[in-house]
Formats: C-alpha cells, sequence, structure tokens
C-alpha cells in the first residue's frame, strides 16, 4: 500500500468537485462567448445605424451648401427649401438632398467617375 501524498489528493479531489460556475449554474449556465454575442451584434447594428445615419448627414449638408451657394441664401434657408421639397414630394429629405448634388454633378462628371 502505497501513501498518497498530498498533491496527489487535490488531484483526485479536483475531478470529483466540479468548478465554481457549474455548482451554481449548472449545465445551462452560458459560456461567456454565449453571453456577449448578443452584446457584440447589438453594437455592430448600432455601429450601421450610426454610420447610415452620419453618411445621410453629409449628403444633406453638403446639398445645403449646394443651394446656399447656388442661391445666394443662409444654409439654414437652404435647409429649409430641401425639408419643403421632400415633405411636398413626400420623398426622404436625404434622397432630396442626394438628388440636388447629383443634378450639381450633371450627367457627365457622374459617368466619369465610374
Amino acid at each position: 500500500m502505497t501513501l498518497a501524498t498530498a498533491g496527489d489528493r487535490d488531484a483526485d479531489n479536483s475531478l470529483a468537485d466540479p468548478p465554481r460556475a457549474q455548482e451554481v449554474g449548472g449545465p445551462q449556465t452560458r459560456s461567456a462567448g454565449a453571453v456577449q454575442y448578443p452584446t457584440i451584434r447589438r453594437a455592430e447594428e448600432l455601429t450601421e445605424q450610426l454610420q447610415g445615419a452620419l453618411t445621410r448627414r453629409v449628403v444633406i449638408e453638403q446639398a445645403k451648401g449646394a443651394v446656399a451657394a447656388l442661391r445666394g441664401i443662409s444654409t439654414d434657408d437652404a435647409f429649409d427649401l430641401l425639408r419643403t421639397r421632400a415633405r411636398s414630394n413626400q420623398r426622404r429629405l436625404v434622397d432630396v438632398a442626394q438628388a440636388v448634388l447629383d443634378e450639381r454633378e450633371g450627367p457627365n462628371q457622374s459617368n466619369s467617375a465610374h
């Protein structure tokens, strides 16, 4: 018969005693990755939404500047004109703004970029 050392006993006990997380949550305990996935996915969605909003805002700001320069009015007045046109035509403001920019570029410039 051999005597077990303290290290041997600890090794045997580690197999019998599951980790604390398993004791608390059992098999239903979600892994860190499973818990983080919805959070990461939500952050990605939010990033996409913010990028889209920023892109739309840039288009609107450029159109405001173009209309203001063309008409010799303030950018606030240019925004009001863009918004009025969008509402009266039941279009999104960004779509009206993009149309202004496209019209300003003209057919020759927009085709040369492609």
